[in-house]
């Protein structure tokens, strides 16, 4: 998402547009010009792989600075990034009970001239990284459906004028009015502009709609491989890795692969009786994306759109496209596709 708990609320991550989309207010903040927001934005993405890998010790990680190094050896703010001993130690999310909702985060953090449409999108990445990342993934209520708090940060005593959730997505609560003074009265400055742009910020019913259908269909893909829920270390150091990685990367884009077992039941990893292996592309960049096929995919083999992906019926995702002749696959703007090569 970008910054933390002590940063400006301005400062962006991944998928909210740090140097992809710069969001000046970032920058005014602190965050730094474009060649720092680049150099911010590629250890973020070694951070992210880490996540994606169940915050495992002992996951070795090919940095941005070129070096490869178990997580537990890489410093976040001046403690090891990784620090998990088993996939289930790791509980992955982005928004929680407390601080701001995920859709609130990403009004402060986008840049100001992001559609509803675009900021939908991130927040479908937000919860697609959380989804399909190794460990537990935890979810807050109604992020699925792009829930706003009206940027209070600290809700517990707000009463259900900012704590409601329409579960028929015919009404959103971003733009309800000024959170709360007690803990958010000294942002009131920089809130007030941005909840007086509710109309153009405000989620229609058509995407918070599109936004759930996409995350339920996130949930299908994950329990429809084993291969989202690996229980050992050297199960996730066997059967997952990580393409477009070091200092020459494609800013923005992560790509993961998952590879099962060639039989069941034997010594060499877990077996997914459907798919030969599974290939994830987070694209978090406002463009188009396309990135070579991962070199274990033998010549001749054919990848496809997941078909629980393919069912959701959103039209930019089902525009994610393999090219087997290129041997290359196309992933939209703010887009994260997971392609199947199915077992023969």
């Amino acid at each position: 998402m970008g910054g933390g708990p002590f940063a400006p609320p301005q400062f962006q991550g991944l998928v909210t547009g740090l140097f992809l989309a710069p969001n000046p207010a970032a920058a005014e903040a602190g965050q730094g010009g474009l060649p720092a927001q680049r150099a911010e934005l590629l250890v973020l993405s070694d951070w992210v792989r880490s996540a994606l890998a169940g915050n495992l010790r002992t996951y070795p990680l090919h940095l941005c600075d070129g070096s490869t190094r178990p997580g537990e050896q890489v410093l976040a703010h001046g403690l090891p990034l990784a620090y998990g001993g088993l996939p289930c130690e790791h509980v992955a999310f982005i928004g929680c009970h407390d601080n701001k909702t995920t859709w609130d985060q990403i009004v402060e953090k986008a840049a100001v001239t992001e559609t509803a449409e675009e900021r939908m999108r991130m927040a479908v990445l937000c919860l697609a990284l959380t989804v399909l990342s190794q460990g537990v993934p935890f979810v807050h209520a109604g992020d699925d459906l792009l829930r706003s708090k009206s940027l209070d940060r600290d809700s517990y005593n707000s009463g259900d004028w900012f704590n409601r959730i329409d579960w028929t997505a015919a009404t959103h609560n971003f733009g309800v009015g000024l959170p709360v003074s007690t803990k958010n009265g000294g942002s009131w400055g920089y809130m007030g502009p941005l909840l007086a742009a509710a109309e153009r910020i405000r989620p229609s019913t058509q995407q918070m709609q599109a936004a759930t259908a996409i995350f339920q269909a996130l949930l299908r893909v994950r329990y429809s491989s084993p291969l989202f829920r690996l229980a050992s270390p050297g199960d996730v150091m066997r059967h997952l890795a990580f393409h477009n990685t070091g200092p020459e990367q494609n800013p923005g884009v992560i790509v993961m692969e998952l590879t099962s077992a060639p039989t069941a039941g034997g010594a060499d990893g877990v077996y997914d009786p459907s798919y030969e292996r599974l290939v994830t592309v987070f694209n978090c960049a406002p463009y188009g994306n396309t990135v070579p096929y991962p070199p274990g995919v033998p010549q001749g083999a054919s990848l496809q759109l997941h078909p629980d992906l393919e069912a959701a019926g959103d039209a930019r995702l089902s525009s994610s496209a393999p090219d087997d002749a290129a041997r290359a696959l196309r992933v939209p703007p703010r887009t994260a596709a997971v392609f199947v090569q199915r077992r023969q």
